[in-house]
């Protein structure tokens, strides 16, 4: 079982990466939350890893932390909530706003995720309350920025990035990245383009 590679960011295409490690490029999907911590092409990386055999493919995802890890292994002992909706849950959610839909047993806020209908968040509700409750006092501030407060000019931006395509939890990190210095922006469009900017540097695009 491949549990934690370490190696070479060799090259990233959506939330597909593969990292070289002593010349073997290993090809995996990645959470939205591993994508962000990841440095430009060329950087060393650690990635928490799980591996899906099957009869006729082997498929790898990535995690940032072990933490995460460990609740997309319980969401795909779902029933009818595979890896791919696993990993398009954290794709769409960082773990603490998952784990807080399910507490509140929101199948609204779920059933807006790509892939999950209504019968598949009602299971992942009923199937993972005693999961979520004992996750929620785990220590997830490796895995994803703080959130951005509501209302004002990093909300705004914050859904302007997500009108562009990116996650929730991209969105928050590509914020995050441009650090102390956010507080001088008031302007929206400047405000954007700090983060594209930032966020392309650190892809090394």
């Amino acid at each position: 079982m491949i549990a934690v590679l370490r190696g070479r960011l060799y090259e990233t295409a959506g939330n597909q990466v593969i990292i070289d490690v002593h010349g073997v490029g290993y090809q995996m999907l990645v959470t939205g939350a591993c994508l962000a911590s990841l440095g430009p092409v060329g950087d060393d990386v650690s990635v928490h890893t799980y591996l899906q055999l099957k009869e006729d493919a082997a498929a790898l995802y990535g995690f940032a932390t072990l933490e995460e890890k460990e609740l997309f292994q319980r969401i795909i002992a779902v029933s009818g909530a595979g890896p791919k909706t696993a990993l398009g849950i954290l794709t769409a959610m960082n773990p603490p706003e998952f784990i807080g839909a399910v507490q509140r047993k929101d199948t609204k806020a779920l059933t807006k995720i790509s892939g999950v209908g209504r019968k598949t968040a009602e299971r992942l509700i009923l199937e993972l309350q005693d999961t979520v409750d004992a996750l929620a006092g785990e220590d997830w501030t490796d895995a994803e920025p703080p959130p951005v407060p509501k209302g004002g000019i990093l909300e705004d931006a914050r859904d302007a990035l997500q009108a562009l395509g990116y996650s929730q939890a991209e969105s928050d990190a590509m914020l995050g990245n441009i650090g102390s210095d956010i507080d001088q922006f008031y302007d929206l469009q400047a405000l954007l383009k700090a983060a594209l900017t930032k966020h392309a540097a650190k892809r090394g695009r």
